[in-house]
């Protein structure tokens, strides 16, 4: 493993922003009939959060950033768990007090819910990345990049929101939107906190793991939908 140079970091950000942005549209247009027809709304959350988390590992492989199998696994795993744990807390009515209305100048009107769920997740999302991809040394830059990274996602997200109002953006956590930002910073925050790099084997191979899964879910949900 070697630090990576600047210019190799910094590549990383437009890539992950695109992988991003593809995992959120093929989870809104392919995963989201899950959510019709039900009350749980585990199984959409489970399927778009393992979307997204394949997607960043994918590319994060191809780069030489992930050191290990075990490592993007864990990573996945990571993505997962954040989004069910908020559908957990939402079910049980932890965030009630929080559905209140707040207007703030970038981002308009929202429930303050919105705008501390998108936070969480970024947040222990930023981290969960930087502490298994970051070297030992350079680890006490989560505490300073992770937060001002989830920050800057929560005001890109409903910035955008409020700008494109009249067109098919939401804020929902799972939204393309939502996604791409997320990987957009997260690209931003192993930039700025220094990660490594390894020669890849098999560069592309979590990729074809990711299609394999695209066009296994795509099956499955047209038959769900049926």
């Amino acid at each position: 493993m070697a630090l990576a140079t600047p210019a190799y970091r910094w590549s990383l950000v437009p890539v992950l922003t695109a992988a991003g942005f593809v995992s959120g549209v093929y989870t809104e247009m392919v995963i989201s009939p899950m959510r019709y027809g039900t009350a749980n709304p585990y199984p959409f959350t489970f399927f778009g959060s393992l979307s997204l988390g394949l997607a960043l590992c994918a590319v994060l492989w191809a780069f030489g950033f992930v050191p290990s199998g075990k490592a993007a696994a864990t990573l996945v795993a990571a993505t997962i768990a954040v989004h069910l744990i908020l559908d957990f807390a939402i079910g049980g009515h932890l965030v009630d007090p929080l559905i209140v209305d707040v207007t703030l100048p970038i981002v308009g009107r929202v429930f303050l819910w919105q705008l501390v769920e998108h936070f969480l997740v970024a947040v222990v999302l930023y981290s969960a990345f930087l502490l298994v991809l970051v070297p030992g040394r350079r680890k006490l830059w989560t505490l300073l990049v992770t937060p001002v990274c989830a920050v800057l996602t929560v005001a890109v997200v409903f910035s955008l929101v409020e700008l494109a109002a009249a067109l098919v953006v939401n804020s929902s956590i799972l939204s393309f939107t939502t996604q791409a930002t997320q990987a957009c910073f997260l690209a931003v925050a192993l930039a700025l906190a220094g990660a490594e790099t390894r020669t890849p084997q098999k560069r592309f191979a979590l990729l074809y793991v990711q299609l394999g899964y695209l066009v296994a879910v795509f099956a499955g949900t047209d038959r769900f939908a049926r």
